[in-house]
């Protein structure tokens, strides 16, 4: 460490040069974090109030339900989607300001989770008996005509030995041709590939006349 000072110090002498500089910084540990005991006493509970900077009518803690959410505020569960965007925040990825109390559950309702305190436009009830309806005009119209075919009456255009007669002439069309031109390869003659085998001679070295 005291070389370090040492380093410091020399570095500040020369001119033109940004001496080296250190900050201290007393970091939060996990257990600065914790919340303390849920309060039982008037006194505790002014205690945790200031612990948070909450004011003592504002301070109210989480019910004691066992979870250890301890002297925690009862912070309202608003999401950071539902805050007004348009804020002057200080963080605005957050949409929170400096020193504002968050959720026990923050980290669930951020700009990329959940947004729990949406308003929606229609109510729960209101999309359900829409869908219902919707699905109960096109099912009841499907049922209801299931037995009255509205289309035209007609008779096969052709009978079914036409049809047979039809398929029986492509089939032996195509069939015939392909046997009669089986022997037949319709393709440019071609010289055996040249491969290496006893008594060929592919190459030479003797100088062209």
């Amino acid at each position: 460490m005291a070389a370090i000072s040492r380093g410091i110090l020399i570095s500040r002498q020369y001119s033109g040069l940004l001496g080296l500089q250190t900050t201290r910084n007393a970091g939060a540990w996990n257990k600065d974090w914790m919340p303390g005991p849920y309060p039982k006493t008037e006194e505790e509970r002014l205690r945790a109030a200031r612990k948070y900077g909450l004011r003592p009518d504002e301070y109210k803690p989480v019910p004691d339900d066992g979870l250890g959410a301890g002297d925690y505020p009862d912070v309202p569960l608003v999401s950071a989607e539902s805050r007004n965007p348009f804020t002057n925040w200080d963080y605005p990825e957050h949409r929170r300001n400096f020193g504002e109390p968050l959720h026990q559950n923050f980290d669930i309702y951020g700009l990329d989770r959940v947004n729990a305190s949406q308003q929606p436009r229609f109510s729960a009830t209101h999309q359900f008996l829409s869908f219902a309806s919707v699905m109960a005009f096109f099912l009841g119209t499907y049922y209801y005509f299931e037995d009255r075919k509205m289309h035209w009456p007609l008779q096969p255009r052709f009978s079914a030995t036409h049809q047979f007669l039809s398929f029986a002439s492509v089939m032996a069309f195509f069939l015939g041709t392909y046997y009669y031109f089986e022997d037949r390869k319709m393709h440019w003659p071609l010289l055996p590939k040249q491969f290496p085998k006893e008594g060929v001679t592919h190459y030479t070295f003797e100088k062209s006349e």
